[in-house]
C-alpha cells in the first residue's frame, strides 16, 4: 500500500536495515508492523516532494541477550514548529489547524504509535525543522531469538485461525492510518475485514453482508457514523434482520459519548487510541 502511494506522488524510498541479516528478535509482531505502517503513512502523507528514508539499527542493550531496536522514519516534508514539537505525541494535536483541512485526520496517529512503543517497552522521539521535513525514531529493548529454538517452536493456536474459524468485520474509518492499525488488529484477533470510509458507504456495505461486527467512526465527512447506524438498524428492522453488532468508535473519551452511541443504535463504544486488550475484550461480548 505504501509502495503505490510513494510512486503516485513521486518520492523516492529509501530502506537501510543494518541490522545484521538473518537475525531474529522476540516480540508483539502485530504491534510492531502496526507502529511501522503508521509511521510510514504519515511520512508520505505529508511529504509532497523529495523523499521518505527508513532506517533500522540493533545495538547490545544493558541487560544479555537483548537489543535495541531503533526505527527511524525520516521524510522531506512540512516539517513541524519547533514551538509544537513538546505536544505533538498529545491526542487529537495537530502541528496547525490548516493541516487537518488540508491533510486530513483527527491528530491521533502520533499518540497511537507512542502508546504501542510504550507497551512494548520503548518510546519515541522527533526531530523535525517547518519546512523541511520530520524524523521519528522508535526504539524497542527485544531480546534475541535463538534461530533453533524459534524454529522448533509451534505456532500458537490462537494465532493461527482455520479459514473456517475467521469472523467478518465492517471497519467504517476515514483516517488511513487508523485504518492500517485497526485493521491489524482485527486479523490477529481472527477477522476478514472490509473498510468503509464513510457512513454511506457503510450502509451499503451493511445491506449487502450481515458482518460478525462493525466497527463505527463517529465523526466522518459526509455521513456521520450515528446516521449511519440509525439507517443500518431501520433497514435490520425493515428486512426481518438480525442486527448486527455495532461498536462506536470516538476520538473523546468524555461523559455522554455512550449514552449517545446508545440513542443511535449501537450496542457500546471504545474511544481512540485504545488498546489491543479493551478491543479484543468488546469484539467477544456475545460471540463466546
Amino acid at each position: 500500500m505504501m509502495n503505490v502511494r510513494v510512486r503516485e506522488k513521486g518520492l523516492a524510498l529509501h530502506i537501510d536495515d543494518d541490522c545484521a541479516r538473518g537475525r531474529q528478535f522476540i516480540g508483539d509482531p502485530t504491534r510492531i508492523r502496526q507502529i511501522v505502517l503508521n509511521l510510514c503513512s504519515n511520512a508520505v502523507k505529508f511529504t509532497e516532494n523529495g523523499h521518505v528514508a527508513i532506517a533500522v539499527t540493533c545495538v547490545p542493550s544493558d541487560e544479555p541477550g537483548v537489543e535495541t531496536v531503533s526505527l527511524r522514519v525520516e521524510d522531506t516534508g512540512i516539517g513541524i514548529a519547533s514551538d509544537k514539537l513538546h505536544s505533538i505525541f498529545d491526542k487529537f494535536v495537530q502541528a496547525d489547524s490548516s493541516i487537518t483541512r488540508r491533510y486530513g485526520g483527527t491528530g491521533l496517529g502520533l499518540a497511537i504509535t507512542q502508546t504501542l512503543a510504550e507497551a512494548l517497552g520503548g518510546g519515541i522521539s522527533v526531530e523535525s525543522r517547518l519546512g523541511e521535513g520530520s524524523a521519528f525514531t522508535v526504539t524497542l529493548p527485544l531480546p534475541v531469538a535463538e534461530t533453533d529454538a524459534l524454529a522448533a517452536e509451534p505456532a500458537r493456536p490462537e494465532t493461527v485461525a482455520a479459514a473456517g474459524d475467521r469472523r467478518a468485520a465492517l471497519l467504517v474509518e476515514d483516517h488511513d492510518p487508523n485504518v492500517l492499525v485497526a485493521t491489524s488488529f482485527l486479523d490477529s484477533f481472527g477477522f476478514d475485514t472490509d473498510v468503509a470510509g464513510n457512513g454511506l458507504e457503510a450502509f451499503e456495505k451493511a445491506k449487502a453482508k450481515a458482518y460478525d461486527v462493525v466497527l463505527m467512526d463517529v465523526q466522518m465527512p459526509g455521513m456521520n457514523g450515528f446516521d449511519a447506524t440509525q439507517l443500518i438498524r431501520q433497514y435490520e428492522r425493515h428486512q426481518g434482520r438480525t442486527p448486527m453488532r455495532i461498536i462506536g468508535m470516538t476520538a473523546h473519551a468524555m461523559a455522554g459519548d455512550r449514552e449517545r452511541c446508545l440513542a443511535a443504535g449501537m450496542d457500546d463504544y471504545i474511544a481512540k487510541p485504545f488498546e489491543p486488550k479493551a478491543l479484543e475484550a468488546l469484539l467477544n461480548v456475545g460471540m463466546e
